[in-house]
């Protein structure tokens, strides 16, 4: 909004200046109102910005360079991966392979910088583990569980739910139930189903 105040006040200095050559106020150039956009356009792709991606469960940077616009953490470094003109969410065929489909991501949404480094931090530096002080996971649902030993003081994961805030946890299926001597610490979701076609892919 404010570089499209910006563009709009250029526009009325160029009609002023062009009345005060006597021509009228309602012509306007148009290549000159064009440059104008696009310089504008330009400098708000310049800016740096943070964006989650929904489906990935994943935080990105976005910035213009050459026709690539999304930047994704991995191995200790940011690497530019993606345009932002993509059929977000879709499930598509690759041209080369025509018969392997794939589905696209959501399209990222811009967050506020102190979001995404909250999120970040937890999802890279943490190895995506989630303190359970800064949330716990939807009621009932089945996540990986780091719970800490008051008997013995040692670590230890398991499955676990939690519902309403009370824990039930247990190494394999069927009924869970909560240990007395256990703390929990933190949860991450489970990961998705193994796909062949993925492992090959990678």
């Amino acid at each position: 909004m404010q570089e499209l105040e910006k563009i709009l006040e250029e526009v009325e200095a160029h009609a002023i200046e062009f009345e005060v050559f006597g021509t009228s106020d309602d012509y306007i150039s148009v290549g000159w109102v064009n440059d104008i956009i696009r310089r504008h356009m330009k400098n708000e792709e310049d800016i740096l910005k943070f964006y989650y991606c929904e489906s990935e469960d994943d935080y990105y940077i976005g910035q213009r360079v050459q026709n690539m616009y999304y930047a994704r953490y991995a191995d200790g470094v940011f690497t530019w991966f993606m345009s932002r003109h993509l059929p977000w969410g879709k499930r598509v065929t690759a041209p080369e392979t025509a018969w392997k489909e794939y589905t696209y991501p959501t399209e990222p949404k811009e967050i506020p910088f102190m979001e995404w480094l909250k999120g970040f931090v937890r999802k890279h530096m943490n190895d995506g583990w989630i303190p359970v002080e800064e949330r716990l996971p939807e009621n009932n649902k089945l996540v990986l569980v780091w719970a800490r030993s008051t008997a013995r003081g040692a670590d230890e994961w398991s499955l676990g739910s939690c519902d309403k805030g009370f824990w039930a946890l247990g190494s394999h299926g069927g009924s869970l139930v909560f240990p007395s001597q256990l703390e929990v610490v933190a949860w991450r979701p489970l990961p998705g189903p193994y796909r062949l076609e993925r492992s090959e892919g990678e």
